[in-house]
Parts: C-alpha cells; structure tokens; sequence
C-alpha cells in the first residue's frame, strides 16, 4: 500500500501524470485550509481518473500544512506504510523526516515506484595484507584507534533529532511530557528556530 501525501493547494502546480496508476489499495491524502476545499478545474480531470481511496485532511492555517504533512509522514511510517510526498519545492519538507518517505515533485514518478523493498546483497572479498616493517604497522594501528576515539567523542555530542515517529510512540506509550517536548522540537525545526 502505498500512503501518498500532497497539498491541495498545489495540486495546480504539480504535474499530475501518473496518478492515475494508484491502485484501489492506495490512499492520496490531500491536505487543505479549511474553507479551500475546492479542486483546481484544471485538475478536475486528472482527479476523476484516480483510483486510490482520496482522504482529505483539514487544518486551521496555511502555516499548519506543513506541521500536518509533517505528522502524516511520521504517522504512516511508524505503521510501516510506504509513504510518498508530492510537494512542489522538497526544501519545505523537513529533512529528518525525508528518510522515513519518497519526496516527489510529479506524480509519475510515485507510478513507477515498487511498493516492495529491494534487498541487494553485498560481495565481500578478503585480502591479506603484508608489511615489512613493524614501524608501518604500529603507526596504522595507532591511527586506527585514535580515530574510533575521535568518531567515539564527535557521535557522543551529536543530540538525537526527534522524529513525528518518536512522538507517536511517546503517546502510545502514555509518556505526555516527551512527546509535548518532541512536539515542540519538530515544530521548532519546522519554523527553524533550532
């Protein structure tokens, strides 16, 4: 299934080819400002062709729409759904989230998309290696572990980024105050404040 992500406000903007090919098992959630409803004419056809299942997802301001992509995504991939967002500009999506969904600017390329995961597998080949010198040896060995140490301290001050998906799971485990903190983190990437 695929969980794919757009707002109704752009829909004018995006290319529409390709969204046609959504399956009935597909869900396209259109995001709208309350009162704006209404489906561009020009994409009135397009629209009727769509076999998905078509939720529409209300918010109070324009500035909210990004906050409730932002939730939709984290939401549906905490559930494992294959999600895909359709946005014109991908710089408004916040980047933590792009790992947990497909970011598009047209419909044809979600078409295209395999709702099942590749696995490749990897070739290792193993070499020995020979040197001459113990000197040679000693030095790599100690450039090695001077740079675990320093890849130790430089992952150490890196703070975790909270996720839509860790909000979610802070609410399902009944922890209010971290998912209220996570909550005003995200939205705080959102406006860029942090």
């Amino acid at each position: 299934m695929k969980y794919v992500i757009a707002l109704l406000s752009e829909l004018s903007k995006l290319e529409l080819g390709g969204i046609e090919k959504l399956t009935k098992s597909d869900h396209l959630a259109l995001v709208y400002v309350k009162g704006k409803k209404t489906i561009p004419a020009i994409c009135k056809e397009a629209m009727d062709e769509v076999k998905a299942t078509i939720d529409y997802v209300e918010v109070a301001n324009t500035s909210d729409s990004m906050m409730q992509v932002a939730y939709l995504m984290g939401y549906h991939a905490a559930a494992k759904h294959d999600v895909y967002v359709v946005i014109k500009d991908k710089t408004k999506v916040p980047t933590k989230l792009i790992g947990d969904a497909h970011v598009y600017t047209s419909f044809k390329s979600i078409a295209g998309a395999s709702t099942t995961k590749k696995t490749t597998t990897k070739k290792t080949t193993t070499t020995k290696k020979t040197t001459t010198s113990k000197s040679t040896t000693s030095k790599a060995a100690t450039s090695k572990s001077n740079a675990k140490k320093s890849t130790k301290t430089t992952s150490s001050k890196k703070k975790k980024e909270t996720t839509v998906a860790d909000v979610i799971q802070s609410w399902a485990t009944g922890d209010t105050k971290k998912a209220q903190e996570g909550l005003a983190d995200i939205a705080g990437q959102l406006l860029g404040t942090k």
